[in-house]
C-alpha cells in the first residue's frame, strides 16, 4: 500500500492510502492535526460484486474513526515523522517541540540511557 501526502493548510497533513484486490480495496485515511495535537484515523473497507453491464451491481462499505491526542499515542516517532513531511510540503506547523507530549520522568528505551 504507497502512501499519499497533501497539505491541507499550514497545520494539517493528510495520508492517504488504498489498496485494491479483485472487488475489494482497504485504506486509510490519517489527519495529522499539529494544532490541535491530534490524529484521526479512517479506516475503510469496500466490497463490490459486478453483475455485467445489464444488470446493477451490489456494494458494500465498513469504516471506523479513532481520534486521538497526542498525548495519547505510543510513541512520537511517527508525529515527528509527519511533522518533517508537513514542512517539506510548504506548511509551518507549530514547532515540534510545542506540539510533542511531555516526557517527563520516562526512561529511553536504550539500556544504561536515561533522560
Amino acid at each position: 500500500m504507497e502512501e499519499k501526502f497533501s497539505k491541507l493548510n499550514d497545520y494539517t497533513l493528510r495520508v492517504t492510502a488504498e489498496e485494491r484486490n479483485g472487488y475489494r480495496r482497504e485504506g486509510y485515511t490519517k489527519l495529522f492535526n499539529f494544532l490541535a495535537r491530534q490524529v484521526t484515523t479512517t479506516h475503510r473497507d469496500w466490497l463490490f460484486e459486478d453483475r455485467g453491464s445489464s444488470a446493477a451491481g451490489e456494494a458494500a462499505m465498513a469504516a471506523t474513526t479513532i481520534v486521538e491526542s497526542f498525548d495519547d499515542l505510543p510513541g512520537t516517532g511517527e508525529v515527528a515523522l509527519m511533522h518533517a513531511k508537513l514542512q517539506e510540503l510548504g506548511g509551518q506547523p507549530p514547532a515540534l517541540d510545542t506540539v510533542l507530549p511531555p516526557r517527563l520522568h520516562k526512561k529511553s528505551g536504550t539500556p544504561g540511557l536515561h533522560n
